[in-house]
């Protein structure tokens, strides 16, 4: 995690103090498909992926950092990003010299949003962008993060389904 500038933000990632981490529900809006996706961040500047009702893939690893804004009397900035490498795998073992076979792919791309507090949970709402090869910077979609630790009764918010695997790595 990368603070800078203390400010009242600040007492925000108080609750890395007992657990290191904090788990999050993140709903990604890309064209037209919308997905969830548990996450966790990581005092360490890590993010590691949970349960997703989007697509399936192999393993995630990812970054995160956050900038207190320097006063709240300025206009609010992009105090948070995130970045996220999606790696998959399709096809089958090559039969004919047309088949394309095995092969692998990885999708990566940036959150780049404003934190704010709702009610008792941090929150954070911005814009996903694709930073290509030979690419600008593109505004692909639209995200919204929400603090996911357990109510009081034990309760949290799930995501639908669990992929066929899981394997995180930093």
């Amino acid at each position: 995690m990368k603070e800078e500038n203390g400010g009242p933000d600040a007492s925000l990632w108080n609750n890395f103090a007992a657990s290191g981490k904090m788990t999050f529900q993140l709903e990604e809006m890309e064209d037209r498909d919308t997905c969830s996706t548990e996450l966790t961040l990581h005092k360490n500047g890590t993010v590691a992926l949970g349960e997703t009702d989007g697509p399936w893939f192999d393993f995630a690893n990812g970054t995160w950092s956050y900038t207190s804004p320097p006063s709240q009397q300025q206009q609010p900035q992009r105090s948070f990003v995130m970045t996220i490498a999606r790696h998959f795998s399709a096809g089958q073992k090559a039969r004919t010299f047309t088949d394309l076979g095995e092969f692998s792919f990885a999708v990566e791309r940036t959150y780049i949003g404003d934190l704010t507090q709702v009610g008792d949970r941090w929150a954070v709402a911005g814009t996903i962008h694709f930073l290509g090869e030979g690419h600008d910077d593109l505004d692909v979609g639209y995200f919204n993060m929400i603090d996911n630790r357990e109510d009081a009764d034990g309760t949290s918010v799930k995501v639908g389904r669990t992929p066929r695997s899981f394997r995180t790595s930093s």
